[in-house]
């Protein structure tokens, strides 16, 4: 069973399937739980008034405050 690769805060960028003009970035607002095996989040967008629903293929990362290696186990860490 997979686990979440972004966090809260996270900006990342949404690949609609649909021919639609989106904004370049969203934060990622929620890690919601996986359906039918997929991992899911809600971002949001300061340009909309709303969340959307998201699986984890569909967004890439832009920035993350976290570390680079923050999900690498402590003692495997250079």
């Amino acid at each position: 069973m997979p686990g979440h690769n972004f966090t809260l805060g996270d900006i990342v960028c949404f690949q609609s399937r649909a021919p639609v003009k989106l904004p370049d970035s969203f934060e990622v607002t929620a890690l919601m739980p996986q359906r039918d095996g997929v991992v899911q989040y809600k971002i949001k967008s300061e340009y909309e008034r709303f969340e959307r629903v998201v699986q984890e293929d569909d967004i890439e990362l832009v920035h993350s405050d976290r570390p680079a290696n923050s999900n690498v186990p402590r003692h495997l860490r250079n």
